[in-house]
């Protein structure tokens, strides 16, 4: 148990590449010293963002140079066996275009709606409010404006100020966990309270 490392900086954390993603950073100099034997996935889809498979492509290039094993719930892969290379390959690609076509569904949808003047999910993001008493016929209809509530404001700037500084979405919620502050949270035309998992309303 002692010489497992469990590596879960980027849980909550999207991005286009493997830059961003200081776990997976943290994996490849692991890798480049020669210190790990195998790298054990969710599935091989964990190890590529990149829609021309250049991430994948690194891990998988570094595990053959360390002798390292890739292993998934499904498969151990050797990246030092020509078929294995074949499948990694095809794997990480295809995870690449499926994330690259949920991207681009996701986003059409979003501005398809947003065309139609509706409000997605009809979900107002913390630190944002409905512009009120205009028109239907008025540009500024169905658009946000940052909340009139100070509280609010502030708080969700400190929220930002944090995710940039401690480097992720985890960080920040110890964060506020250990201060005793509470995130603002606005849902349709009004707030309500919301119950968590945690029994904290």
């Amino acid at each position: 148990a002692d010489r497992i490392v469990v590596v879960d900086e980027d849980l909550g954390v999207s991005g286009h590449t493997i830059a961003g993603r200081k776990g997976m950073l943290r994996v490849l100099e692991l890798l480049e010293q020669g210190t790990v034997s195998c790298v054990v996935v969710r599935d091989i889809g964990r190890l590529t963002r990149d829609e021309f498979n250049v991430d994948i492509g690194l891990i998988a290039r570094q595990c053959y140079q360390s002798e390292a094993l890739i292993v998934t719930p499904d498969k151990v892969y050797d990246p030092a066996d020509p078929s294995d290379q074949l499948m990694l390959g095809l794997q990480g690609l295809l995870a690449g275009w499926d994330r690259g076509q949920i991207v681009r569904r996701l986003a059409h949808h979003r501005r398809a709606k947003q065309a139609r003047g509706v409000n997605i999910n009809g979900a107002v993001p913390p630190g944002y409010e409905k512009i009120t008493n205009v028109p239907r016929s008025s540009s500024d209809h169905g658009k946000l404006q940052i909340t009139s509530d100070a509280e609010g404001r502030d708080r969700i700037r400190l929220i930002l100020r944090k995710g940039l500084e401690l480097g992720g979405v985890l960080a920040v919620v110890r964060f506020l966990r250990e201060h005793g502050l509470r995130v603002p949270i606005h849902r349709g035309e009004e707030m309500r309270s919301v119950t968590g998992a945690d029994g904290v309303t």
